[in-house]
């Protein structure tokens, strides 16, 4: 960071601010405390100005280009995309999956990092931490084990590539330094289906069967529904 740092309290509410200065060799610190005016803004609201307030001091004393990066972890700059951008920008299902996603970064050490601090490094060995075995800890003290998918890991990657998009974009960052990472291959599977003497013989059998059976298979058939699709078609919907 270019001469600045600072630390806030536990639920955002205030920051300490210390700005160093160099002239002619000598280096002179100043450090002031800004509270935020409404305890009850949301979190991401009352990271934004405490920022706004720290910038302000900050550019009291120094003249440099400065980057909001630089004074913006990876954990708190997610829950401000999060509420000025996914949740007004984005589809319910789609929210939920960038919070399960970013989850797994805030753990990892990339969360109380600076954006401006991250480097395309500390991105490619935490898609490799991704690799590793993942474990759950619940409270019964029951411990689940499991890997991620390929195609999983590509999601997380993905997620941050859109995170740093939009902070450049903010002017958090000079550059998306997401596009300097390679993105991780996913082997695809070939999807197995039924040849039209198959599909005939399908039909066939079905010709006893239940109505409810039958028109399930049809559907299917017919309008070529992946499973998820079928089961979500309701009475109404025919």
């Amino acid at each position: 960071m270019r001469g600045i740092s600072i630390k806030y309290n536990e639920d955002y509410t205030k920051c300490q601010v210390v700005v160093s200065v160099t002239t002619n060799g000598k280096r002179t610190r100043y450090k002031q405390t800004f509270y935020v005016e409404n305890e009850k803004n949301t979190k991401a609201e009352r990271i934004m100005e405490l920022e706004n307030k720290a910038i302000e001091f900050r550019n009291k004393h120094k003249k440099e280009d400065f980057m909001r990066g630089e004074i913006t972890t990876f954990e708190e700059f997610v829950d401000i995309f999060m509420k000025k951008y996914a949740k007004k920008e984005l589809s319910p299902s789609t929210v939920e999956r960038y919070k399960q996603l970013y989850s797994r970064a805030i753990k990892s050490p990339l969360g109380k990092m600076r954006l401006s601090d991250i480097k395309p490094i500390d991105l490619i060995k935490f898609y490799e931490s991704l690799e590793e075995k993942q474990v759950i800890k619940y409270k019964s003290g029951k411990v689940k084990e499991y890997y991620l998918s390929r195609q999983t890991i590509l999601h997380h990657q993905k997620a941050i590539g859109v995170l740093f998009s939009k902070a450049k974009y903010w002017q958090y960052v000079k550059e998306n330094i997401t596009q300097r990472v390679e993105n991780i291959k996913v082997k695809h599977k070939e999807t197995e289906v039924l040849s039209l003497k198959e599909i005939k013989q399908m039909l066939e059998l079905l010709e006893n069967e239940d109505i409810i059976y039958k028109t399930i298979i049809y559907i299917a058939t017919m309008c070529g529904l992946r499973r998820r699709r079928n089961l979500c078609i309701t009475g109404g919907m025919i």
